[in-house]
């Protein structure tokens, strides 16, 4: 994602810091970082099991699973602390409630980013372009069908 930097952090699990709007109105900037914890195997396919998911029920598509809501839960279990927020000129962090007081828009850029670097893209798969070569030396526009030739 543009104008994010997500890093890995062998004592916190992962920093992913942005610029975000001041909420003021001005259109100004301010960095904030979101660090959080590592995040397990399991707890990786819990929320890819939440994710939303079409399926083709009665010759209807049904979409179940929320990607906010899988999203915003994520953060929440996985959140150590979070830099650069300030509210009535005290620091975010210091207030018992402050998880609640991060907008839920900058929640979900901040898991998006993390994912981003923990999952590699699966569009960005080697694969050769249509009718070009691949690496086999076959063509990549062609496929078997098992019918005789």
């Amino acid at each position: 994602m543009d104008g994010f930097d997500v890093a890995m952090v062998e004592e916190a699990g992962y920093r992913v810091a942005f610029k975000a709007a001041a909420g003021d109105g001005t259109g100004r900037l301010w960095p904030v970082t979101h660090v959080f914890r590592d995040i397990s195997q399991e707890e990786l396919l819990e929320f890819e099991r939440k994710l939303p998911r079409t399926e083709l029920r009665r010759n209807k598509l049904i979409t179940k699973g929320s990607a906010m809501k899988a999203k915003l839960d994520l953060w929440a279990k996985l959140i150590k602390k979070v830099e650069g927020y300030v509210y009535k000129g005290r620091d975010l962090v210091e207030l018992s409630d402050w998880k609640a007081k991060v907008p839920p828009q900058h929640r979900v850029q901040a898991i998006d980013s993390m994912y981003e670097m923990i999952v590699p893209d699966e569009e960005e798969e080697d694969l050769a372009p249509f009718g070009e070569p691949s690496e086999d030396g076959s063509s990549g526009d062609t496929h078997e069908t098992g019918a005789p030739e």
